[in-house]
């Protein structure tokens, strides 16, 4: 690897913003390449290159930052992955694989809210794309965190839209109803689980009863 004597190098720094701010896209490269030479750190070189890309509105930056994503993540620094992922999913949120690559590092860092937040999108992605083996998959993981209100949510949200999907396995259906009843009732908020079932009773009446039927089986074993 190449050094530079730090006069250089902070000259070469200056040069590169001097390059952005002008607009002069080859020669902001230019720079950069002679810069990467002396950066120690392969992850956030790649990040710096997507973002002289990104500057110039060149596609080529999410590949750049799809790279830095993977290298982040194979240093294990979790924090700095987490923000091109964000940023990635900014840019596209239908993206299934920064979605399922932001769970994992949301997994690490125990974040229920954010594996919450994030969880919604994916669950909802993989309806709409007719996953339902993966679905069901995932669904079983979130099954522990139900004592989490943010995590009830997500089963809600994804079981609105699960039901709305007039082809899709009954059986996932009927687990997916299961687990979103069990939070609603954990968390003994009388006025959602009546908006829920409002919304059942409106989009899918044969999950609306079959919602009763669950909420009158769970009223016995009490």
């Amino acid at each position: 690897m190449r050094h530079f004597p730090s006069d250089k190098y902070n000259l070469a720094w200056f040069k590169l913003a001097e390059c952005v701010t002008r607009g002069e896209k080859e020669r902001a490269l230019g720079v950069y390449r002679l810069l990467s030479h002396s950066i120690d750190d392969k992850a956030y070189a790649l990040k710096l290159e997507g973002d002289i890309l990104s500057s110039f509105n060149d596609l080529a930056a999410h590949e750049r930052y799809r790279a830095a994503l993977l290298a982040y993540r194979e240093q294990g620094r979790v924090q700095e992955a987490i923000g091109i992922s964000e940023y990635l999913l900014s840019i596209d949120n239908h993206d299934m694989e920064v979605l399922e690559q932001l769970l994992n590092l949301y997994k690490q860092t125990g974040s229920e809210k954010q594996l919450a937040r994030i969880g919604a999108q994916f669950l909802v992605l993989l309806i709409k794309n007719n996953q339902f083996d993966v679905l069901e998959k995932h669904l079983q993981e979130y099954c522990r965190l139900l004592e989490v209100p943010e995590v009830s949510d997500l089963m809600r949200i994804a079981c609105g839209h699960y039901v709305m999907v007039k082809h899709a396995p009954m059986p996932v259906g009927e687990f997916l109803l299961n687990i979103t009843l069990i939070g609603l009732l954990r968390h003994e908020n009388p006025h959602e689980l009546q908006q829920f079932l409002t919304q059942l009773s409106t989009e899918n009446e044969d999950y609306y009863l079959l919602a009763l039927e669950q909420l009158a089986e769970k009223k016995v074993k009490e």
